[in-house]
């Protein structure tokens, strides 16, 4: 079991997704490219759960900022 989602500060989900290897790089939606529409910089609210080798659910809930470089 994987899931992972990104939201902005007031709730509006940025990436959401079961697949284990999408991962976030900045970006809104699904592709997660230069082609698609980079998010603002900004803190975001993040989850993550996942079922590890172990058998164990673990469940990592915090915030993160997004800073680009120009």
């Amino acid at each position: 079991m994987y899931y992972f989602k990104i939201m902005s500060r007031w709730g509006k989900v940025i990436l959401e997704t079961r697949n284990v290897d999408l991962g976030w790089k900045g970006y809104i939606g699904d592709i997660q490219d230069e082609s698609a529409e980079k998010a603002q910089q900004d803190t975001y609210i993040y989850e993550l759960r996942f079922t590890g080798a172990d058998g164990k659910t673990y469940n990592f809930k915090g915030n993160l900022t997004l800073l680009w470089k120009d």
